[in-house]
């Protein structure tokens, strides 16, 4: 009898499962950024596997994704965003303002790095290689193409 008991729940959980995705999407920073916006922002397609990273007791995660252009890396900060959008402004020395991409956007050519905040999420894109210009371009691209995915 437990058994069966057992085997009902798991077959509901699965049933119920694809209804929930949106919202565990949302809280997944590998689940924001698409095949189609990494071939749209670098010109390719992921190179590796992407490998996404969570914390225990803690509602970030990260995901990193290999490209041609070099890795590109996601921090997705589902809750307090305005908070970590001010500790971004206080910790990250010269940015620069840009607009068009979510609520408020940021971007530090020190490190390669734009910062999205959309409503309470914040989510912060980075490249790395050695090219300035380049980074920029597919962070700012990527970016815009992933921050209405924000809530």
């Amino acid at each position: 009898m437990k058994t069966i008991t057992a085997l009902a729940l798991a077959a509901a959980f699965v049933a119920v499962t694809p209804l929930c995705a949106t919202a565990t999407a949302r809280a997944n920073a590998c689940a924001l950024i698409g095949p189609a916006d990494v071939v749209a922002s670098t010109g390719g397609p992921p190179t590796g596997p992407v490998r996404p990273h969570a914390y225990p007791n803690d509602p970030a995660s990260e995901c990193y994704i290999l490209t041609s252009k070099g890795t590109i890396k996601a921090a997705l900060f589902p809750v307090e965003g305005a908070r970590q959008m001010s500790s971004i402004r206080a910790g990250y020395g010269a940015l620069e303002t840009v607009h068009g991409i979510g609520d408020e956007a940021v971007y530090s050519k020190r490190y390669a790095t734009l910062a999205i905040r959309r409503g309470k999420s914040t989510l912060m894109l980075s490249l790395a290689s050695p090219d300035d210009a380049q980074n920029r371009r597919i962070v700012l691209a990527l970016g815009k193409r992933v921050a209405r995915k924000l809530r």
